[in-house]
């Protein structure tokens, strides 16, 4: 979440409010414990008590816990399944468990450039994006990827992937979007025969405008927002024959008041961990 405003207006509604020092690059909500936890942008990563959260110890209940740090300059992080996996700009994906991320269970290596954004897809499989345009798709105990190159081959590119996020409802499709473009990629990903393929390319009734976020919540309604749009609009993700899919228009859309990365966050939270 970029805008520190809208940070504290989300601790506040969950009774939680805390300062920090740096400027903050995450934040996911969790329920087992209910807290917030937060990523600075120099690598520490904090869990803030709400009320109900319990497990901290009296002198925590107060103020922030810190669970984890790294060297580098952290981009992202998502907690699911007992675990929290953060990314940072040395190419790395740690994952630790949660809420005790002492215990470090793997480092996913494989980008070629800084992780821009992480997404868990089930208990041993963790999705993220990067700055050498790919799409990666983890085993969590294997640390190997099945990979997608936007630009067609495994060259360098200029292509940078922003946002990654999972259907719930239909957890082997995955929305994508790229820096600076005005398509949005519903990925689609075949088990059987290991591969990450389009399943969809969507633009939108403006062609040319810039999608700047998007995101499920909890019934699987993909939400998408536009740079110089003033709403956010909702999609339906209807699965076509073979990989393929179709986004159909959703009755509700809401005026955007909040940054894309907030509204992003606010869905998060609605999603089970």
């Amino acid at each position: 979440m970029s805008n520190l405003n809208g940070f504290f207006l989300f601790l506040n509604a969950f009774k939680c409010t805390s300062e920090l020092p740096k400027r903050l690059a995450a934040i996911s909500f969790a329920r087992t414990p209910c807290c917030v936890v937060v990523a600075d942008t120099i690598g520490d990563v904090y869990r803030l008590p709400v009320e109900g959260d319990c497990d901290l110890k009296a002198e925590q209940v107060q103020g922030k816990h810190l669970l984890l740090g790294h060297f580098s300059l952290l981009t992202d992080l998502c907690i699911g399944h007992g675990y929290i996996a953060t990314s940072d700009r040395d190419n790395r994906i740690r994952i630790s468990r949660f809420p005790g991320a002492f215990v470090i269970e793997n480092f996913l290596l494989g980008h070629s450039a800084l992780v821009t954004c992480v997404s868990w897809v089930s208990k041993y499989k963790i999705l993220s994006g990067g700055g050498d345009g790919t799409l990666r798709l983890w085993d969590v105990n294997s640390g190997k990827a099945t990979v997608f190159h936007f630009s067609g081959d495994d060259r360098q590119s200029d292509l940078i992937v922003t946002s990654v996020d999972v259907c719930p409802s239909e957890n082997n499709l995955f929305a994508v979007l790229l820096h600076e473009k005005p398509q949005l990629y519903i990925m689609y990903f075949s088990a059987s025969d290991d591969v990450l393929s389009v399943a969809c390319e969507f633009r939108g009734e403006d062609h040319n405008a810039v999608i700047s976020g998007a995101c499920f919540d909890s019934s699987g309604v993909l939400w998408v927002s536009k740079s110089d749009a003033g709403a956010i609009e909702g999609y339906k993700v209807r699965r076509g024959a073979g990989g393929s899919a179709e986004l159909q228009r959703h009755s509700a859309s809401f005026v955007r008041q909040n940054t894309v990365g907030e509204t992003k966050q606010m869905y998060r939270s609605n999603r089970a961990l």
